[in-house]
């Protein structure tokens, strides 16, 4: 059993390190930003109260699918023949 089970929702870990979550993924909008130059890649941080965890969910994958996305743009200008592979 683990030790929140059968406790609130608002004991469990996610809400006692909900501040440095925020923390983090602000960090990742940051860092998101510099790379692409798109502004941030969470959508809901910042933007519903209170911040659960469904949400944190949701943008810890937005930011995951933002960046994919932005990797598969920047791969479609390099050419790839055989083991080589250079930006066109």
């Amino acid at each position: 059993m683990l030790p929140w089970e059968n406790k609130p929702r608002k004991s469990s870990p996610f809400f006692a390190e909900i501040e440095v979550i925020l923390e983090k993924l602000k960090a990742i909008d940051d860092l998101y930003n510099k790379a692409s130059g798109q502004g941030r890649c969470t959508w809901l941080r910042g933007q519903v109260k209170p911040y659960t965890y469904s949400a944190m969910v949701n943008d810890v994958t937005a930011c995951f699918h933002r960046t994919v996305e932005r990797l598969d743009e920047l791969m479609s200008t390099w050419k790839v023949e055989g083991k080589c592979m250079w930006r066109v």
